[in-house]
């Protein structure tokens, strides 16, 4: 599995030397670093957070047990309603979870485009190839390996709905290609011919993504990093929390206040 990832990442970064990589701090980002690097690729790493956020000083340990470059962005709170026009207009969306993913990628997507990056490589698809979520625990518990698998492919299927679209829009805005190393076709055939308990050993696992996680160390990803557990984009760079603080602030939902957004932007464009 090793080998597929370099593979697919030499095919972006061969020509020029150098890659960047959107970074969590955690397993699949890491991973994908680590085989960069293993390349002899010089490697950036960019990551969108906001004020306040608990989780900065881990993503940045993270960057010094791997010895990467961090350009780690910190959005204060008085710029992040004008962020928030600019994505939800990329994105043509209100929708809370959706808005909220966007912001910290766009903020990381900017901040590799002023670095000078063409390309991108994003850990998109690691969760469902590999059982990232904590709800697939609860499927393994009520339906078995059977179902769990069932509902991961099905994820699988809806990833470019859910998210590459997302992604793939934000990337475009910026004039930056993203690509998703995880989802060579190669690599994406080899997941799912492993077994379950690969992924996932058990309804207690919180865990999970174990044949992984094995494969990152053997990338040369320290223990400490491939240990940590996942954290959504939305909590982890604490754009939720800024966004329902000034929600709160005019004293609206997250929803209401997103919506509200959403007719500004398109004021005049949206038939009535």
């Amino acid at each position: 599995m090793s080998a597929l990832t370099c593979t697919s990442i030499k095919e972006v970064g061969g020509t020029t030397g150098r890659v960047g990589i959107l970074f969590s701090g955690g397993l699949d980002s890491s991973a994908i670093a680590a085989a960069a690097q293993n390349l002899g690729l010089k490697t950036y790493l960019y990551t969108g957070v906001f004020e306040d956020s608990r989780f900065a000083i881990s993503i940045e340990r993270s960057a010094d047990a791997l010895g990467m470059d961090l350009k780690l962005e910190v959005v204060p709170e008085d710029s992040v309603e004008d962020a928030l026009g600019h994505v939800i207009w990329a994105i043509e969306s209100s929708d809370p979870l959706q808005v909220c993913v966007a912001l910290p990628l766009n903020v990381a997507v900017k901040a590799a485009v002023r670095n000078g990056e063409d390309v991108l490589l994003s850990g998109s698809g690691a969760d469902e190839l590999f059982g990232g979520y904590s709800r697939y625990l609860d499927i393994l518990r009520c339906s078995g390996e059977n179902g769990l698998r069932n509902a991961m492919f099905g994820d699988l299927l809806r990833l470019g709905e859910a998210d590459l679209l997302r992604d793939g829009t934000i990337g475009e805005t910026n004039r930056i290609h993203l690509f998703a190393p995880f989802l060579n076709l190669n690599l994406v055939n080899l997941a799912l011919s492993f077994p379950i308990a690969y992924r996932v050993t058990e309804p207690a696992d919180r865990m999970r993504k174990h044949v992984l996680r094995l494969a990152a160390q053997r990338l040369g990803v320290p223990v400490e990093v491939t240990c940590l557990p996942k954290k959504a984009a939305q909590y982890s760079s604490g754009s939720l929390k800024m966004v329902r603080r000034l929600a709160k602030a005019y004293g609206l939902g997250i929803r209401e206040y997103l919506d509200s957004i959403f007719m500004k932007v398109f004021d005049g464009l949206i038939p009535t």
